[in-house]
Formats: structure tokens, sequence, C-alpha cells
């Protein structure tokens, strides 16, 4: 329950306090302006770095590994474009420190200390050797073949 109260009562209390002091601050339509700007800055971000994880975990796939790594930080760059998206300024803050990689980083730290990352990449490999490789032939039947198989 408190973690509801605080994400839904307090944060949007926060918010449109800092809505008033900005507004107040530099005008009612800059403040407008500024939050539709890094709305679209942050889906820039998302683009960018969401593209660069995944072409990562694509080649870490292929390699062999388990992108684990890659994975936290897709994750993490998607809550921060719905973090950049979402109108506030301190939603936008925490929506752009998620698009820092150190901070990202100290994430990914927490989270392997904490054990929800599963298996780190050092400790699942595949084995491609020969002994495991099996070779087969197939071929498609059609209906009409299928029927006439029992038949022989």
């Amino acid at each position: 329950m408190p973690i509801f109260f605080l994400i839904f009562i307090i944060i949007p209390l926060i918010e449109i306090f800092i809505f008033a002091e900005v507004g107040e601050a530099i005008g009612g339509l800059n403040t407008i302006i500024l939050v539709l700007v890094t709305g679209a800055i942050g889906v820039l971000c998302v683009r960018t770095q969401g593209l660069s994880t995944l072409i990562s975990a694509q080649q870490k796939m292929n390699s062999g590994e388990v992108p684990a790594e890659e994975m936290v930080n897709g994750i993490m760059i998607v809550v921060a474009g719905i973090l950049l998206i979402t109108p506030g300024f301190l939603t936008d803050f925490i929506g752009f420190m998620l698009f820092i990689p150190f901070i990202r980083n100290i994430f990914w730290g927490f989270f392997k200390v904490q054990g929800i990352s599963g298996y780190t990449s050092a400790t699942v490999k595949r084995s491609y050797d020969e002994e495991n490789i099996i070779d087969a032939d197939f071929e498609v039947v059609d209906e009409d073949d299928k029927n006439s198989i029992g038949k022989y």
C-alpha cells in the first residue's frame, strides 16, 4: 500500500507544485512547450538507445551468451521513455537519469546483488561440438501421399 500511495498521490502533488513554480518563473506557454520538448527528446532517446541495446543483445545471443545485462538495460530504457512521455519535471528528471549508462550500471549492480538477473553471461554458454549436431533429411508429404503410406 505505501508504494501505491507514493506513486499515485505524492508524485503527482510534487509534479503540480513544480509545474506551478516553473510556470510562474518562465510562463505557462513556455512550461507546456518545455514539457512537449522533453517528451520528444525522450522518444528519440528511447529509439537510439533501445536500438543499440537490441543490437548488443543479439550479438551476445549469437555468441551463445545470455544477454541479461542488455535485458535489464532495455527495461530501464523503456521505463525512462515512459517517464519522459509522462508530463512532469520530476518524472522527466528520473527518466533522463535512466538514460545515463552509469546510472543504469548502478541499477544493474543492484539487480546482480539481489539475484534478480538470473544467470550471468559468464555462467551460461552453449556448446557447439560436432558430436551434438544431428544431420537429417526431410520430405514434405501431401494429404494424398499420407493416405497411401499405410498401404505399403
